[in-house]
């Protein structure tokens, strides 16, 4: 049987572009009613990482936060935000698991809508205790409005990253319904996609060069 000289490394890449393409990027949209909210409160976003070693491999982006008729972004709360975090609900915000525990926090004054955009990577951590994003709402002290959210951390939104296709779950609060999440789509990271052409590159190329040799 004839050998391609360069088929090892075809097969190499087609493998690791098949493992990077097990990862992915999850996008869509929260929507949480603060009709019955008055006064300022804060949002916090807590982005812990399961391997505990702050491997840096996943990331959150948040944009376009909408807050409603009578309602406005407010500013960071640097006291309590920690670790790889940016950004504000103005102009957008993004974590990465670099820390184990990675907090983004600003006040907003609710109107009668509070939503945005997210997009998630979904890069599983080995060890079996996956990466975790949590929306709380916190009121004017600083202290974590009441949900029903069985861990007791009064979430309003929960995501294990435990495979590339995480479920969102979600809670209702004593002042708010539970949010609703919208998932948009799930798009392949690019490395995959920078792989697979190059592998199918390099396959193209040994099979010129092997009817070239006939």
């Amino acid at each position: 049987m004839k050998r391609f000289p360069g088929m090892f490394a075809i097969l190499s890449l087609l493998l690791l572009a098949q493992q990077s393409a097990q990862a992915g990027v999850v996008t869509g949209s929260v929507s949480l009613d603060t009709s019955a909210l008055a006064g300022t409160y804060e949002i916090a976003f807590v982005f812990t990482d399961g391997s505990g070693a702050g491997d840096a491999n996943n990331t959150v982006t948040l944009s376009d936060f909408l807050f409603g008729a009578g309602g406005s972004p407010g500013t960071v709360d640097a006291s309590l935000s920690a670790g790889g975090v940016g950004g504000d609900l103005a102009s957008g915000a993004s974590l990465i698991d670099s820390a184990f525990l990675n907090i983004f926090a600003s006040s907003f004054t609710p109107g009668s809508v509070l939503s945005f955009d997210f997009a998630l990577t979904t890069n599983v951590d080995p060890g079996g205790t996956p990466d975790q994003l949590s929306m709380v709402l916190l009121g004017g002290d600083g202290t974590p409005v009441a949900s029903t959210d069985p861990s007791g951390a009064d979430s309003l939104l929960t995501v294990d990253i435990d495979s590339t296709d995480p479920v969102f779950a979600t809670f209702a609060s004593d002042l708010t319904p539970a949010p609703i999440v919208t998932e948009a789509t799930t798009v392949p990271e690019p490395p995959s996609l920078v792989l697979l052409i190059m592998a199918f590159g390099l396959l193209l190329s040994e099979r010129r060069r092997a009817s070239a040799g006939r």
